[in-house]
């Protein structure tokens, strides 16, 4: 559950992830540390798949048909470093509608997936262990 709550909260950007990540853990009862640590997997290397997915799922969730904002439309002047923050907000918000909408489907639907792949992952470890234990007592007996 830790995984699932710090993943949904980790997709959604906030300077506080790993704080309200924690305290959602802690209100749901979830590991902490695994909340915490989930928020890390939302980073610059994997903003763009999840980013991707969130544009996807809310375009199909509002009916958005629209064009969306382009790497063409982020128009950055590299030689003035003072232009880039509000080039990027300014592509942020062309996104609008399909962005805002997506980023909490995307994180309930990456939080979902996490869970089931960690509880069938824990499931099969204790079934391993378990079986492992039955084949020491009946080799010993």
């Amino acid at each position: 559950m830790g995984v699932a709550v710090g993943l949904a909260i980790g997709v959604i950007p906030l300077p506080t992830q790993m704080v309200l990540a924690a305290v959602l853990a802690i209100i749901c009862r979830a590991n902490v540390a695994a909340a915490i640590a989930a928020t890390w997997l939302t980073n610059p290397f994997t903003l763009v798949p999840i980013w991707s997915l969130a544009i996807a799922l809310g375009r199909l969730a509002s009916g958005h048909s629209g064009p969306i904002a382009t790497p063409e439309m982020l128009a950055i002047t590299w030689s003035e470093p003072a232009s880039w923050l509000p080039s990027a907000w300014a592509w942020v918000q062309a996104l609008g509608e399909p962005l805002l909408i997506g980023l909490p489907l995307a994180g309930l639907a990456l939080g979902a997936a996490a869970y089931l792949v960690v509880y069938i992952g824990w499931w099969a470890v204790i079934r391993g262990e378990r079986w492992r234990r039955l084949r020491q007592r009946a080799r010993a007996a």
